[in-house]
C-alpha cells in the first residue's frame, strides 16, 4: 500500500515516571493499539496510572469511531478447564519487572494477539517469585506475568506441558460490533469534540492559556471524513504551536465533528506523499 499522510501518534509515558515498578525504563502508549487487526497493547491499567485515554479506530468495512474500547483477555488452561482475566496485553515487558514476578513461559505457534482471535500453546516453564534467571521472550514465546496480589490467581494452577489458550478482543459498553470488527486502533488523551460539541476546556484543565504547544489531531467530520492536522514551528521558530484553550475553537473551525489530541510536543511530526515525493 501506499502511504498517503501519517502523523504521530498515542501519547508516551515513562514506565518508571508513572509509578510502575519495573526495572528498566520504557515507553508505553496510554490506549489500545491495533495494527491489520493485531492487538500491539492494550490500555493503560489503573495500577500504571489512573489516566482518561480515547481510541481512534478504524474498522474493516473502514468505518471510523472514536470511543473508549478496552482490550479484554481471557486466559484458559485447557486442560482443567479453568479461566481468568488478564489485566492487560502487552504492557510490562519480559525481564524488564523485579524479582518478585510470577511468571509462566508459554510456547506457541505465534505470540499475535488478534482481535477476537485465540492463542494456543503449552507451558514450558513457571517461574516463582524471587528466580533469578527468566525465559527471554521470542516470536514463539507468551509470558503470563503476575505481581503482588494477584500471585495468587495463577499459582499452583499450571504445570508445565498442560495446553493454555490465551484469547484476546476489544470491547465496549457502546458501539460494541465495530470494535469487535476493529482493525487499526491509535490513542489518545485527549477528547476535543464529539458529535460537533466541545467536551473539553483545555485551557483551563492545564491552565497554559498562554503556552503555545507544538499539536497533532486526529479525527473526522460529520460526514466520516478522516482529518489529521498538525500546528508545529517552522524552521525559523516562528508559529511554534497552538494555545491550549484555542484548540477546541481551532477544531471547530477547521471542521471536525469528532476529534482528540496525539501526543505533541517535540514529538509532532506530519509525513505526506505529494507530487510522487515524501
Amino acid at each position: 500500500n501506499t502511504i498517503l499522510a501519517a502523523v504521530n501518534g498515542d501519547w508516551m509515558s515513562y514506565a518508571k515516571s508513572i509509578g510502575v515498578p519495573v526495572t528498566k525504563n520504557y515507553r508505553v502508549s496510554f490506549s489500545s493499539m491495533l495494527l491489520d487487526g493485531e492487538i500491539w497493547c492494550s490500555q493503560m491499567s489503573s495500577q500504571e496510572q489512573n489516566a482518561d485515554y480515547y481510541t481512534f479506530g478504524v474498522s474493516k468495512d473502514r468505518d471510523v469511531l472514536i470511543g473508549k474500547p478496552s482490550v479484554s483477555t481471557t486466559i484458559r488452561n485447557v486442560s482443567t478447564g479453568r479461566s481468568i482475566s488478564a489485566t492487560g496485553v502487552n504492557r510490562a515487558p519480559a525481564n524488564y519487572v523485579p524479582s518478585d514476578a510470577y511468571e509462566i513461559a508459554i510456547s506457541t505457534s505465534s505470540n499475535k494477539f488478534m482481535n477476537c482471535g485465540t492463542v494456543t500453546g503449552t507451558v514450558k516453564g513457571i517461574y516463582p517469585s524471587g528466580t533469578s534467571s527468566r525465559c527471554a521472550l521470542d516470536d514463539n514465546t507468551v509470558i503470563i506475568t503476575a505481581r503482588g496480589s494477584k500471585i495468587s490467581t495463577i499459582k499452583g494452577y499450571f504445570s508445565v506441558g498442560q495446553t493454555v489458550s490465551i484469547s484476546t478482543k476489544l470491547t465496549a459498553s457502546s458501539n460494541s460490533s465495530f470494535w469487535a470488527n476493529c482493525e487499526e486502533a491509535i490513542g489518545g488523551q485527549c477528547l476535543v469534540m464529539q458529535n460537533g460539541s466541545i467536551t473539553n476546556d483545555l485551557g483551563a484543565s492545564v491552565g497554559a492559556n498562554s503556552h503555545q504547544y507544538p499539536t497533532s489531531i486526529l479525527g473526522y467530520k460529520s460526514d466520516g471524513t478522516v482529518m489529521m492536522t498538525m500546528v508545529t514551528s517552522d524552521s525559523n521558530g516562528n508559529y511554534v504551536g497552538l494555545r491550549f484553550n484555542r484548540m477546541p475553537d481551532f477544531c471547530r473551525a477547521v471542521g471536525y465533528d469528532t476529534c482528540l489530541l496525539l501526543d505533541g510536543g517535540g514529538s509532532t511530526t506530519m509525513v505526506t506523499l505529494e507530487n510522487g515525493t515524501y
